[in-house]
């Protein structure tokens, strides 16, 4: 019975010592002072963390400490989006920073806040020579350009700008006139056409060309060589004549289905003034319910969409 009483006094006492050491056992140390700044280590590039060592007075340990990115540099303030510029909510540009930290001159997009539009344009004042409009009813609005989307001076969408402006082939064929806008119009024409005349489908109509500028005088032209020719027919007589509305070209047609969304055409197949150059079987056209822009062609017997432009 004794022997029993002196084990368990043994027991007791190695657990409690046992607690002790366990609930005494000393805190982490905190490494509040510690050494100058050891070799090792990484350096912060624009967007990656880096790290240096150093080394504890108290405990002798050594232990990493983390160091932040260097962030971008070189980049424009973040602004606001004006009627004819986009904005942008962050810092954008780009990087100016140099060396093993830095980007190698990589573009910081940011987050683009899009142009905001023109409300009301006073088309009266529009100056022909620069392409400029005055400012529109959006308040703080300081003219400038137009932006794609924006109501053209017909009531159409502007669904092409070029700053530096662009030649439009005349008539004649003989002198361009200078333009910074195509304007489509509100609708399309009414019906479906095939592009030239049950007597000159295989005909060559030569002289027609793929470029901006050119789907004025391909439209004349076509009809030149066929009077009948019942899509140039539909956009030559769209609205008032001496507006010069037009079938557009091949690429004028491209920058129209750019802008599919806003003009808001998402069906169909529309021509373009544009023959294929090594069959005159053949035309231009742009199907609008894809939302890749590509070259497309057909016979001319094909029944499609017109939706006529202006440039200006």
């Amino acid at each position: 019975m004794k022997n029993t009483i002196k084990l368990l006094g043994i027991i007791t006492f190695v657990t409690v010592i046992g607690f002790s050491f366990t609930a005494c056992e000393d805190p982490p140390c905190p490494h509040t002072n510690s050494d100058s700044i050891l070799g090792s280590g990484v350096v912060p590039t624009c967007t990656e963390e880096g790290w240096y060592e150093r080394q504890c007075w108290a405990c002798g340990e050594i232990f990493q400490v983390t160091r932040e990115p260097f962030g971008h540099q070189g980049l424009s303030e973040p602004k606001a989006a004006t009627c004819s510029e986009p904005g942008n909510s962050a810092k954008y540009g780009t990087c100016t920073r140099t060396g093993n930290q830095g980007c190698g001159g990589t573009v910081i997009a940011g987050t683009v806040i899009a142009a905001l539009g023109h409300q009301n344009i006073n088309w009266t004042s529009y100056n022909a020579t620069n392409g400029k409009i005055s400012a529109c009813e959006r308040a703080n609005c300081a003219g400038g350009f137009a932006i794609v989307g924006d109501t053209g001076p017909k009531g159409g969408k502007i669904a092409y700008v070029n700053r530096e402006g662009f030649d439009v082939t005349n008539s004649s064929g003989g002198g361009t006139d200078k333009a910074y806008y195509l304007e489509a119009a509100p609708g399309d024409a009414v019906g479906t056409f095939t592009w030239a005349s049950s007597s000159k489908v295989t005909a060559d109509i030569s002289g027609t060309k793929g470029e901006i500028g050119e789907g004025l005088r391909n439209t004349q032209v076509i009809l030149a060589a066929d009077s009948d020719a019942p899509a140039a027919l539909a956009a030559n007589g769209y609205g008032n004549p001496s507006d010069s509305w037009f079938l557009p070209s091949e690429n004028e047609l491209k920058e129209m289905h750019k802008a599919r969304i806003i003009l808001g055409i998402t069906t169909g197949s529309y021509w373009s003034s544009t023959q294929v150059d090594d069959d005159p079987s053949y035309a231009f056209n742009q199907p609008f319910s894809s939302s890749t822009t590509f070259d497309s062609v057909d016979y001319k017997t094909r029944t499609y969409r017109v939706r006529t432009v202006r440039a200006f």
